[in-house]
């Protein structure tokens, strides 16, 4: 039988998709735009297939290349938290500074529809539930359902699970 398939998204040095190694799926691809993080995923493991681009201009056609089957089991992405943090959300005032940035939050929704991934984790900071930035949380949602997901969030203490 052959593993399951994942690509990482906002990758940085490799968390997420670390944990999926761990868990049994080979990482089809792993998209980063910081150089540094990059090179540092490249030295710890040497036969991912690290694609240092903006997540904006991938697309599925090129991700599903460096899989081994026609379909992607999961997406797991950590956009940028920079615009929903609570930092963030106390210097201006409540309103989302860097739009563009936050714009990125919708590219998982975006390329798990291209490559007909079976599922989607999407992993942020709890200020994307907060007042400011909720809209943007409900349009992923949205757009999800849209391309045929089931959704469900929760805001979860990483240390109550060993992390």
């Amino acid at each position: 039988m052959s593993r399951l398939e994942a690509i990482g998204l906002f990758s940085g040095s490799g968390c997420l998709d670390l944990g999926l190694e761990k868990a049994g799926f080979n990482i089809a691809a792993s998209i980063e735009l910081d150089k540094v993080r990059c090179l540092t995923l490249g030295s710890n493991r040497q036969k991912w297939n690290i694609i240092n681009s903006d997540a904006r201009n991938i697309s599925g056609d090129e991700l599903l290349s460096y899989s081994k089957k026609s379909e992607i089991d999961i997406i797991a992405a950590g956009p940028p938290c920079q615009p929903f943090s609570k930092s963030a959300y106390w210097a201006t005032g409540e309103k989302i500074k860097d739009i563009l940035m936050s714009q990125l939050i919708f590219e998982p929704a975006r390329i798990a529809k291209e490559v007909n991934a079976r599922a989607i984790i999407i992993e942020n900071v709890p200020g994307l539930s907060y007042r400011h930035a909720r809209p943007m949380l409900d349009e992923l949602s949205k757009q999800l359902v849209g391309a045929g997901y089931r959704t469900a969030w929760r805001i979860v203490d990483a240390a109550a699970y060993g992390v």
